[in-house]
């Protein structure tokens, strides 16, 4: 894995799959897709990578310019991504947590955190509430105040999983197969 645009482009994130429990991670096809569909510079804006697994997405996120938030609840990982942080000396650009998502979110809220763009990538068949995980976080963001007022929601899932098409305070704004994954996007109603 590469970082493919920005400040830190070519830097290799020397992730290794087999040392962190066989973790899917991001291909470079869809983070190339993903970041296409930001902008090239994301300068200012502030990034939240909820399900960070090897912390790529928020890595080429703040190499684009923006204040990131990096979220991974498993040990292994997140001692992976706070070593690289420490490696390119981002500890003052990048905010690292270590909890499951539906317990940071109130604690973000708390804290009075906005962003204008959030990241979902759950494992795929990571359940909460009975629901696939992906479902039932946007079902927590859609009442959260950590949106800012254009804030848009990336969902990375299985595309045999079928997301809403609207949430309160949130619609669907486009969906993208890419192989057996899809890249929903929701906006702020």
């Amino acid at each position: 894995m590469r970082i493919i645009s920005g400040e830190f482009k070519g830097r290799r994130i020397p992730f290794n799959n087999k040392k962190h429990g066989n973790a899917r991670v991001t291909s470079d096809f869809v983070k190339k897709a993903l970041f296409s569909s930001l902008g090239e510079i994301l300068c200012g804006k502030y990034f939240l990578d909820l399900f960070a697994c090897s912390g790529q997405i928020g890595l080429e996120a703040c190499s684009r310019g923006a204040h990131v938030v990096i979220n991974e609840p498993d040990r292994r990982c997140n001692r992976f991504i706070a070593q690289l942080i420490d490696n390119w000396h981002l500890n003052d650009r990048i905010q690292l947590y270590a909890r499951p998502a539906q317990r940071l979110l109130p604690q973000l809220a708390r804290s009075r955190s906005i962003f204008d763009i959030i990241y979902l990538d759950p494992p795929y068949h990571q359940q909460l509430d009975g629901h696939p995980m992906s479902c039932a976080i946007l079902t927590r963001l859609a009442t959260t105040p950590i949106l800012a007022p254009n804030a848009r929601i990336l969902v990375q899932h299985a595309s045999q999983t079928t997301l809403p098409k609207s949430f309160p305070n949130l619609s669907l704004s486009r969906e993208k197969k890419y192989s057996d994954t899809m890249l929903s996007t929701y906006t702020v109603k």
